[in-house]
């Protein structure tokens, strides 16, 4: 799953699910898309 993809097509996901997901993401990827 890419951080990018989820923010530039949040549409198909809700906004709770995203911002947990990039917030699990940030452990793992260390905010590097941000």
């Amino acid at each position: 799953m890419n951080i990018e993809k989820m923010v530039l097509f949040p549409e198909w996901m809700p906004s709770l699910s995203v911002l947990k997901n990039c917030l699990q993401m940030t452990d793992h990827e260390a905010t590097q898309d941000f």
